[in-house]
């Protein structure tokens, strides 16, 4: 049996950046694995939608 709950939570712990980089490589939204609907049920819950991050989730080169 599937363990949701842990899907869930791990989700939950991701940052807004690293949910955008999980949902980009989704290939197949039909069929989407149960962190995957995590994933997209968390941004859900955060309200956040396609470019809603305007910082990139990765440092500057020589950067502030």
């Amino acid at each position: 049996m599937h363990d949701h709950l842990k899907d869930a939570a791990n989700a939950s712990d991701l940052s807004d950046g690293q949910l955008f980089t999980i949902r980009r490589r989704i290939s197949d939204r039909k069929n989407l694995t149960g962190f995957e609907q995590a994933v997209l049920d968390e941004m859900e819950r955060r309200h956040l939608t396609p470019g809603a991050v305007t910082s990139s989730p990765f440092p500057q080169a020589g950067g502030v």
